[in-house]
């Protein structure tokens, strides 16, 4: 990360990856203050999706400044402990479609897993199965997590159907945990593809600082 506060780096996939997958190292890339990580795009993978969400935070513009422990010698980050309440969902869709549990013969067992992505490592937490109800499941389970380097550490609530053998991805949501808001948080679901109709998550989000730079008025000519 020294190297990064004075070089830019340029960081891609191999060229002998002709399947166009991409590497699953790309946190350790952010926390290392990597300036150009590219990736294959056409793939649609879980290190694209965390790289969609670094850059969500920006209005997808293309450019995120880096934290300023990553671009200022001598400086540390400051770790959290996040509280994260799963309330309940609304409108869950099945796993094999996009029409609500309530109106198929397929109905979701659901649950979540939260999940930290950090530099340094995952950790990953799920609550308890609630079987037989997708449209207004409600589990009232809180979980802490330790961050250690938050403005590079994102979670992810993604919503499975308890099945027989492989349990089924329903729908997803991540994004940078320097840029949660504490307290009560409708949030949208997605697939792999595209927004979920209806589909949320209810949340109650606690022990995020605000890191939004404050306010300085510009002076009167």
């Amino acid at each position: 990360s020294e190297l990064n506060k004075r070089c830019f780096t340029r960081i891609y996939p191999c060229g002998s990856r002709v399947e166009s997958s991409n590497y699953s190292g790309l946190m350790p890339l952010f926390g290392a203050g990597c300036q150009l990580v590219a990736l294959n795009y056409q793939t649609k993978d879980a290190s694209l999706h965390k790289n969609i969400a670094f850059f969500k935070s920006n209005g997808s513009c293309g450019y995120v400044l880096k934290p300023l422990h990553l671009r200022s010698p001598c400086l540390a980050t400051a770790p959290i402990k996040l509280q994260v309440t799963i309330v309940g969902g609304c409108h869950l869709p099945n796993a094999a479609g996009f029409k609500p549990s309530c109106c198929s013969r397929d109905v979701l067992d659901a649950y979540v897993t939260l999940t930290i992505f950090s530099p340094d490592g995952s950790q990953e937490k799920r609550t308890q199965t609630k079987s037989d109800n997708g449209l207004n499941p409600e589990w009232n389970e809180v979980f802490e997590f330790e961050v250690a380097n938050p403005e590079v550490s994102l979670l992810q609530l993604v919503v499975m159907d308890d099945d027989q053998g492989v349990d089924d991805f329903v729908g997803q949501a991540i994004t940078r945990v320097a840029h949660l808001r504490n307290g009560y948080r409708s949030v949208p679901l997605r697939d792999y593809k595209q927004l979920l109709p209806f589909s949320c998550l209810l949340v109650h989000i606690t022990g995020v600082p605000d890191y939004r730079p404050a306010y300085r008025p510009q002076p009167q000519l």
